[in-house]
Formats: structure tokens, C-alpha cells, sequence
């Protein structure tokens, strides 16, 4: 690497100026005669040197000294973008008077709150926006003035105010650093825009990022910062980037180009070919028509005379950064907020960090810190701490500084460069708690010419959507149907490097007409959230039709007394057409789930409607309770079979487990255990799966604090894009606001783990390391999915923790076995009461859904390891959790707050469940028995362990009528009706959160359903507290907190 800098240039240091105007000032007698400004005129552009800006601004300052040069509150203004506004910016800097830039599109009842909270003492607003500025001005009660248009010619030809010396303060000290000079503000696209005030400081910084950065870096660049440069301001003055770009050029005593806005794609070719321009920053919106022109024109030429264009204030879309480097033009990414100045560029010196992706640059680079967000897609969220040096005044929204709210990825992974992806607000989290980033979508929709912007909704969804508007000029040269095959095909292109649950289907497409318009900020990004709301009968009407199948119904010509083989064809056809595969396959698989062969939840929803169109109403649950070919075809043509099917489905699952257990008397020695005289003071190794979810964080928790554990080893599930494998631990606490220092005490190790690969996804080495060295395992971790049959189970869990099983077997002193059951697998049961023993084995005493159809099997394998292999397999049989005590934690997904708020709070109505008891266990005492009895039995000799169970429920029980009685106390106002109807009211609101459970509340409210009571003799609860008023109310502020009520 050479020695040389990319940059020789001055960097000028706040310490030593104190106030960026005295910079400034500096400069301009420095640069007196040099060009400082090209100014748009007619069809030409003049020019004003840095001694004529400065005198100007200096003339101005004087003039306005006695209407406020004394005044120790903001100035307020309201105008569009202009070298005019450039000309108030200097002049109320030289006044050491705040400026509060307003942007014009603000309302009128937003400038008032800003006023407000800015505690401006005065107003100017253009002619333009004088009836919303004085409207304002006259609410909160302070002077206002009209700012009439410039004459620049004459203002160059004025000679200095004789009196500026005596007017204007140019004493500069160390106590200016820090006051404010400006204040800004967010767009304000939800709310009122937030006031985001900016130092002298932050403004020495904020204008000099790419001099400062060039100046630290070192090697060959294909390009540089000089004094010959000529600048095109492309952000408006009163945005946060056009202050960087009103003096980043000054910084390297080079000139800016001022053009009206929104600049179009000729008055860019223009500035290129009159006034020398040779680098840019513009938003993407900008970019994309540079793209667009050069691909209609084929003029290229103008823009290879740019050293660089640069980019921020959002992604630029995929293929037209492909397209412009593939041509030869140069692009820098730039990221960077009001709240923290632009703060990152993509590096041009290397050859393999890709164009879009960026590093922190030196000044920040030590107060960046990326905490994890989604450890599926290997996401993370960016965090400013305190005292970085870009930070603007006061913004810190944490106790460790700012959270940005945007997301990154690495790329390439682990390089230290990262790749933005939107914002946190963005990610659809969807009903099923998975998330979607609809940035990356858009970008691949958008990439069609006939789309001008689209949004991807879907939060709170089962499924996601999308609305297209059109690109006026190419829309008019199609046909209807062509418009939407292109449409579509531009979807289908988003959907293929989407998630399975993110895909945006046919029927979730809406094309807007050609009169209407997506809402776009300043910027041109659609407002996803000002969309749905404009949107929002649409939107509604399109799920509606979706999720209860009525929008495509057709004459059903086919019905269940068609021939066997018709049936099948149209089905086979079906599921083809949905899941993408060819038809000679899925006729070749009739008798397997088609769960197997690629449907998931969203899918199964498609073609439960494709068939439905043809055979008229089918349920829900249909395809889970007949996933093949064979099974839909059967119950199609006998419809009335429910009883033989739940007796089929009990049939499959005692004969899986007598699959296990046969392959357990082969696969397994019998065990001896010769250390059970020890004292139980011995430090212990543990293996904890699902430490990343709820229950296995505070059991993960409990197991640091314990003294006699040494060592736990948490298995982390390996994604395409898992990064650090502890990240993900220290969000999933950070998330349940657990101690995150405890996972600093050396006792954790994170482990990559496939537990159906070989050797559990390690090496032999590893694999036999551990086998020896761990001592207990607690198998935390399961599918939770109550539509999914036994045989999805089967593959996605029992298979797995068998072979977890196998690692624990030993012949001597072997691995003390734990798993989490449930309570399911023994409620239907016909007794009163459940004791703490394996029940006996009949899989009808499971309830009759795959979930629980699972954990009796399990439970039932490791009681035969334990009676017949002498190997102590443990089971804690959990029964309904709720949030910890301190904080009120308790996902929204799960059936009782989704009843509580789908109910109570939107219904006005509660299901009248007085047959039920509530012994709900908080779950931090639930994980502190569960790791009680993990670290009390292994010294319990096997014979005590056999046949015995671990009840992890509440002991002190309450009714269902003291829990409505607490979501009154919380001023919950509703109806309490029969179950029955308070079911079918739900259904008539597929909008409610709960509806995505209706399934459920149909087969466990409906009828005599009531649970027995499960003895508390061996599990240590008796202090557990009830669910009472207190603790709903920390639900209900974390419910609100996730997502407002």
C-alpha cells in the first residue's frame, strides 16, 4: 500500500475556529476572487466569487440586525430551496442567530408544533408560503415577515456595510462549539416532524466528511477532492443534505452549482456541459433517471465526465447501480442522517467491496456499534454512541447513545463494510412473527419500465402485498392484460430471492388506475405507512377476499362426486400451479404431504382457495388435516369422515413412536451410573437448545448465576447469513431485557448445530470432545405450530432430538437428558386429575393436533430410555406461560393475548370460559424450576427418575372470571357471551389479530373442553404468583410498546 493520501487538502478542526461561520469567513478572504457560485439564469449561468457571497450575506446580516439581530430565540424560516435561501443561511450565522429551516411541505398545523417546540421568536416565509407562515406566526404570537425574491446582479454590486465591523459579533471562543447553529428536522411521515438541533461542532464535521475521511485514507484512488472542482447541489438548503452540500465544495475551495429543484436529468447535462460540473450527490429518485436516460438516449458522454456520482438518503435499486458501473460511471454510496451527518462511503480504492456497500469512515468508525436484529437473515441494527463527535445535540434516544432504526447487512461477510437495507420501521413483521424487508422486493418490482413505485405491505398480515403504480408513458402502450403479465412477472422476479413466507402472490396485487398516486417523500420514497392509509378499502377488501377464499369462485363444475381420477387431475394441477413444481411430480407423489414437496402456511392458503373455487367451502385447518394428493382427494368425496381421520392421524402417531422405540432397543446400550453418591456441589457442563427463545433465554439466565454450572454450550441454528453466533444470544436478552453483562462471564460458548447432520453439524473431533465433556442437556427448543400433523413434527424435530439422544448415550455415567414437554400431550385425558407420571400409551390421551401428538411421543421414547436403558431422560411437562414478572413479557402471537387484545380490547366481547382454570406459570419462575430440577436430579438415582415427570404449571389457581375481572381493573370495557358466538363474531373480522387463530378457537372453545388439573408435588412453584391486574398491566404496556392497542 503506498504512503501517499487520497487527499492533501486542509481539514480544518472546530477547536480551532470555534464557530463555523468564523470558518467560513476565513475561507472566503482566503479564496476572495477564485468562483464560488454558478447561479442558474434563464437558460445560463452566471457566477458570484467567494468575496461576492460573503459581502452579500454580510449586507444582509446588517440589514436584519435590527429586526432581530439581538434576539436570543430561533428564526424561523419557510421557503423552497434557492441561492436565496443559501444568502439567509450565511447571513443569520454572521448574525449568531439560530436558524430553524422548516421545509415547505410540511402543514400548516405541523410549522405551528415546530414553532412551538423550536420556541422560534421569529418567522420569515417566501411569497409563496406567506399565508401558512403568518397563519402560524399569529398562533404562537410572534413577528413575521415576507422574504421577497433577490435581485443577486444588484446584491453583487453593493458595496460592504460600512457599520458591518460594528454590527456583527466576531468574537469566536471555545464556549461557540457546542451552541446551536440550525435546527432541522425529520420528514414527519407518522407524526409530527421531531427537531433535530445541529452545533458548530456538528457542522465542522457534517461539511467536511469526505475532505476529513480522504485525508485518513491512504493508496492509489481513481479519484480526488481539488480546488478546481465544481460541485451540483441536488438537496434542498432547509434538508440536512443540502446544508452538507451548501459548503462541502467550500471545504476543498471548490465551486457549487445551484439549479431550481427538483433538478431533472437536462438540467444536470446542462451544468455538466456549461459550468464544468465534475461530481454530484443526488438521491437515488435521481439517479435512476440518469440511468433511464442514458439507456433511451445512449448519451453516456456527459456523465463520464464526472469524477463520481454520489448517492444517500436511501438504496439505490440493484440493477441501475449495475447498470451505470457496467458503463463505465463511478458511484459512491454515502449513508448517513440529520441526527449523526452522513457518516459513511463505499470505499473506491478496493476492487472487491461491492458499490453499495459501505464502511464507517475513521472520525465515527469507534462509536459504530451493529447489534443483531434478525439472526435468519443475518441482519443488524446500527448504534451511535454517545459522544461521537457527528452527533447532533440531544438526539440520543437510548442510555448508550442513538439508535439509528436502520439495518445492515455485511457485505462481503465479515469485511467490515456494510450494505443498507431500510429501516427497522420498514421490516413487516408479520402475524406469524417472521419478518420481511419489502426494500429489496420493491427494488426488483420497480425495476420494470412500466412500474414507476410500489409499496410491500404485510405487518400484522398472514401475508404480504403490494401496490403498483404505473409509469404513465409506458402504461399507455399496452393492454390491460399486458400491463399485468408485466406486472406481474416483475413480481415474480421479487418473489424469487424473497423468503417462502414473504412471497407476494397473484392475488395480492393491486395495480393502481392511472389517476392515482402513491404518497412519496421529498426524497420521491413512498410513505408506506400514508400509503395504506390512502389505500386502506383496498387493502382491506383484497385480504378479505384472499383469506376467506371469496374472490375467486368459480361454478364448481367439479364437486366430490366426480371420478376419482378427475379429481385427482385438478388437484394435482392445482398444487402445481401453486408450489411451482411440474405436474408429472406431484402426480408421482400422490400419497405424500405436500408440506414435504415445498407448501407452507402461505401457500396452503392458495390452494385451500383453488380448491375451494371448485368444491365450494372447505376449512382452514383442510390441508393440514389431509396434506396429500390421496388424503384430499378422499375427503373431498367423503366429506363427513372427521372421527376416522382423527383416529387415523392417532394410528400414525403410536405407530411412529413404536418406530422410535424399536430403533432405541438397536441403537441403544443399557447405561450405568456410578457417581450418583456425590454431593452435588460439582460444577456441571450443560448443552441448552432454544437459548435464542423466550423460555430457554431465562433458563440460559439461570444457569450463568448458578454456581455449579461451568460451562453451557448454546446450540444456534446456521443460516445462509449467520453471522456471530453470540450476537444472536445477546439480542435474544437484549430483546427480554435480561442482564446482558452475565454473557460476558466466559461461562457461555455459542455453537454452530445441525442436529440431523453428522456429528450434530461439528467435526468428529468436536463431536467426541463434548460427548465426553457434558455432563446435562436441555432440549429447550421445538416447533411451535399448532396446524402442522405429526409427520411435519417428525422431520422437523423428533429426528433431530433423537440424534441429540444418541450424542447424550454413554455406557458409563451417560448425559442427564431434559426436554420440554407440554400439557397437551396428556389433556385429553378422562380423569380430573394429571399426576406427575408417564400416562399410559395411547396417543388419545394427546389432543388431537400434531403439536401435542409430538410431545407424547417424546415423552413416552424417553421413558422407555430411562425404564429399559437405565439412561435418565427427564421431561418437564409445561403447561401455559405467561409474561415474567418484572417486565411483562408475553409474545402477542400466542392464543390468550391474542384473546385479550382481539377480544377485549377490539371486539368489546370475551369468551365466557368458566369451565377453565388459570394456572398460568410466569415464565422466569417457570425457567427457574425447570433449572432447579436439572441441577437436583443429577444425583437422583435412575430408579427414583423412572416413570416420574415434572409438572412446570402454577399451583395457585385462579379463574377465568378473575381474569376478566383484571382486564376490567386495567379499563377494559366488553361483553362476556358464549363461546360459540364469541367465535363466530371473530370470524366476521379477519382484520383482528386473533382471527389468524380462529382455526384454533374453533376446535378448543367450542364444547366441553375442560382441562383437568396437573399436580405440583415434584416441581418447587408453590410461590409462584397468579395472573392478577398488576401483572396484565406490564403486559398491556408491553403489548402497546410492540404494537399499540
Amino acid at each position: 500500500m503506498s504512503a501517499r493520501k487520497i487527499y492533501d487538502g486542509p481539514v480544518y478542526d472546530w477547536k480551532d475556529y470555534h464557530a463555523f461561520i468564523h470558518l467560513f469567513e476565513t475561507l472566503a478572504k482566503e479564496n476572495s476572487d477564485r468562483i464560488c457560485i454558478y447561479y442558474k439564469k434563464g437558460s445560463t449561468y452566471k457566477t458570484l466569487t467567494w468575496e461576492q457571497v460573503d459581502r452579500i450575506s454580510t449586507n444582509l446580516a446588517c440589514r436584519w440586525s435590527s429586526s432581530f439581530g439581538h434576539l436570543d430565540a430561533p428564526v424561523a424560516v419557510l421557503a423552497d430551496h434557492s441561492l436565496d435561501y443559501l444568502f439567509y443561511m450565511i447571513a443569520l450565522l454572521k448574525l449568531r442567530v439560530v436558524l430553524q429551516a422548516l421545509s415547505p411541505r410540511n402543514t400548516q398545523a405541523a410549522v405551528t408544533n415546530m414553532l412551538i417546540k423550536g420556541k422560534a421568536g421569529y418567522m420569515m416565509a417566501s411569497e409563496k408560503y406567506a399565508d401558512t407562515g403568518k397563519t402560524s406566526a399569529d398562533q404562537v404570537q410572534i413577528p413575521y415577515q415576507t422574504l421577497m425574491p433577490f435581485d443577486i446582479e444588484a446584491l453583487s454590486q453593493e458595496p460592504l456595510n460600512p457599520d458591518a465591523e460594528h454590527i456583527l459579533n466576531k468574537q469566536y471562543i471555545t464556549e461557540d462549539e457546542e451552541k446551536i447553529v440550525i435546527i432541522t428536522h425529520s420528514s414527519g411521515t407518522t407524526a409530527f416532524p421531531k427537531l433535530i438541533p445541529l452545533s458548530n461542532r456538528y457542522m465542522f464535521v457534517h461539511v467536511q466528511h469526505f475532505t476529513n475521511d480522504m485525508s485518513h485514507r491512504y493508496g492509489e484512488a481513481p479519484w480526488t477532492l481539488e480546488p478546481s472542482d465544481i460541485f451540483m447541489v441536488g438537496f434542498p438548503l432547509f434538508h440536512i443534505g443540502g446544508i452538507f452540500q451548501a459548503f462541502c465544495a467550500m471545504m476543498h475551495h471548490g465551486a457549487s452549482v445551484y439549479s431550481p429543484l427538483p433538478l431533472q436529468v437536462k438540467d444536470v447535462v446542462d451544468a455538466i456541459e456549461q459550468c464544468g460540473v465534475n461530481y454530484v450527490y443526488f438521491a437515488p429518485v435521481l439517479v435512476d433517471q440518469i440511468a433511464s436516460y442514458i439507456k433511451e438516449t445512449g448519451d453516456i458522454a456527459p456523465f463520464k465526465k464526472l469524477k463520481v456520482i454520489q448517492f444517500g438518503g436511501a438504496p439505490l435499486r440493484p440493477d441501475v447501480g449495475e447498470f451505470l458501473t457496467s458503463h463505465g460511471i463511478r458511484l459512491q454510496c454515502c449513508y448517513g442522517a440529520s441526527e449523526f451527518a452522513i457518516s459513511f462511503l463505499n470505499d473506491d480504492t478496493r476492487d472487491d467491496i461491492p458499490w453499495n456497500s459501505t464502511r464507517p469512515s475513521h472520525i465515527i468508525k469507534d462509536y459504530c456499534h451493529f447489534e443483531p436484529y434478525d439472526e435468519q437473515a443475518g441482519t443488524y441494527h446500527l448504534v451511535i454512541k454517545s459522544g461521537a463527535p457527528n452527533l447532533a445535540t440531544g438526539v440520543e434516544n437510548r442510555p448508550d447513545g442513538f439508535g439509528t432504526n436502520d439495518l445492515f447487512i455485511q457485505d462481503p461477510p465479515n469485511s467490515g463494510y456494510w450494505r443498507h437495507l431500510g429501516r427497522k420501521d420498514d421490516i413487516l413483521v408479520m402475524e406469524n412473527a417472521q419478518k420481511t424487508n419489502p426494500t429489496p422486493m420493491e427494488f426488483h418490482i420497480c425495476s420494470a419500465s412500466i412500474v414507476k413505485s410500489c409499496t410491500v405491505i404485510g405487518e400484522g398480515r398472514q401475508c404480504t402485498a403490494t401496490l403498483v403504480e404505473l409509469e404513465y408513458e409506458q402504461a399507455i402502450q399496452y393492454t390491460p392484460s399486458e400491463i399485468i403479465e408485466q406486472v406481474h412477472e416483475a413480481v415474480a422476479k421479487a418473489n424469487a430471492n424473497a423468503p417462502n413466507y414473504s412471497i407476494i402472490l397473484p392475488e395480492m396485487i393491486y395495480i393502481l388506475p392511472l389517476n392515482k398516486h402513491l404518497p412519496t417523500t421529498v426524497k420521491g420514497n413512498v410513505v408506506r405507512k400514508s400509503a395504506i392509509k390512502e389505500f386502506e378499502d383496498v387493502i382491506e377488501r383484497m385480504y378479505t377476499n384472499f383469506m376467506q377464499g371469496t374472490g375467486n369462485i368459480r361454478n364448481q363444475d367439479i364437486n366430490s362426486a366426480a371420478p376419482i381420477q378427475e379429481i385427482e387431475s385438478m388437484l394435482v394441477h392445482a398444487a402445481s400451479t401453486v408450489l411451482g413444481k411440474s405436474p408429472a411430480l406431484i402426480a408421482s407423489n400422490k400419497q405424500q404431504s405436500l408440506f414435504d414437496l415445498g407448501l407452507n402456511s402461505l401457500l396452503a392458503i392458495q390452494l385451500r382457495n383453488t380448491i375451494a373455487a371448485d368444491f365450494g367451502h372447505i376449512s382452514n385447518t383442510f390441508l393440514y388435516e389431509h396434506p396429500s394428493i390421496q388424503a384430499i382427494t378422499t375427503a373431498l368425496r367423503s366429506p363427513n369422515t372427521v372421527n376416522s381421520n382423527d383416529e387415523r392421524r392417532y394410528q400414525e402417531t403410536q405407530a411412529l413412536l413404536e418406530s422410535y422405540i424399536a430403533r432405541a432397543n438397536v441403537d441403544f446400550g443399557t447405561c450405568i451410573t456410578t457417581n450418583t453418591q456425590k454431593t452435588g456441589d460439582e460444577q456441571h457442563v450443560v448443552l441448552l437448545t432454544g437459548s435464542t427463545g423466550a423460555l430457554g433465554a431465562f433458563i440460559l439466565r439461570d444457569l450463568i448465576c448458578s454456581p455449579k454450572v461451568s460451562k453451557i454450550y448454546c446450540p444456534v441454528r446456521v443460516t445462509p447469513t449467520s453471522g456471530n453466533l453470540m450476537d444472536r444470544i445477546v439480542e435474544s436478552f437484549h430483546a427480554r431485557r435480561l442482564d446482558v453483562s452475565l454473557l460476558k462471564t466466559g461461562k457461555v460458548e455459542a455453537l454452530k448445530m445441525d442436529l440431523n447432520a453428522e456429528y450434530l453439524g461439528w467435526s468428529k473431533e468436536v463431536y467426541e470432545r463434548l460427548k465426553q465433556e457434558i455432563t446435562t442437556i436441555q432440549a429447550c427448543g421445538w416447533l411451535v405450530d399448532f396446524n402442522q400433523p405429526i409427520t411435519h413434527f417428525d422431520k422437523e424435530c423428533i429426528q433431530g432430538l433423537y440424534n441429540l439422544l444418541k450424542f447424550a448415550h454413554r455406557p458409563n455415567n451417560p448425559m442427564h437428558v431434559h426436554t420440554i414437554s407440554s400439557v397437551s400431550a396428556t389433556a385429553a385425558i378422562k380423569v380430573n386429575r394429571v399426576a406427575e407420571t408417564t400416562l399410559p400409551e395411547d396417543p388419545h390421551v394427546a389432543m388431537p393436533m400434531g403439536y401435542a401428538q409430538s410431545k407424547y411421543i417424546v415423552e413416552h421414547l424417553f421413558d422407555y430410555l430411562t425404564r429399559e436403558k437405565g439412561m435418565p431422560c427427564i421431561v418437564e411437562r409445561m403447561g401455559q406461560v405467561c409474561a415474567d414478572t418484572v417486565n411483562g413479557q408475553w409474545s402477542i402471537h400466542e392464543q390468550f393475548p391474542l384473546m385479550i387484545v382481539g377480544g377485549g380490547a377490539m371486539l368489546k366481547k370475551m369468551p365466557d370460559l368458566n369451565k377453565l382454570t388459570i394456572d398460568w406459570i410466569p415464565i422466569d419462575y417457570a425457567a427457574s424450576s425447570i433449572t432447579d430440577i436439572m441441577l437436583n436430579t443429577v444425583n437422583t438415582p435412575i430408579e427414583q427418575l423412572t416413570g416420574r415427570v415434572f409438572h412446570i404449571v402454577n399451583p395457585n389457581h385462579v379463574s377465568w372470571s378473575d381474569v376478566l375481572q383484571a382486564m376490567q381493573a386495567c379499563g377494559m370495557q366488553f361483553d362476556i357471551v358464549k363461546p360459540e358466538e364469541w367465535v363466530a363474531d371473530l370470524s366476521k373480522h379477519q382484520d383482528n389479530p386473533a382471527y389468524r387463530l380462529l382455526s384454533f378457537y374453533e376446535s378448543n372453545l367450542i364444547g366441553d373442553h375442560r382441562m383437568p388439573i396437573f399436580e405440583t408435588e415434584n416441581a418447587n412453584l408453590k410461590a409462584a404468583p397468579t395472573f392478577d391486574a398488576k401483572m396484565l398491566r406490564k403486559c398491556l404496556d408491553y403489548w402497546n410498546k410492540v404494537k399499540p392497542l
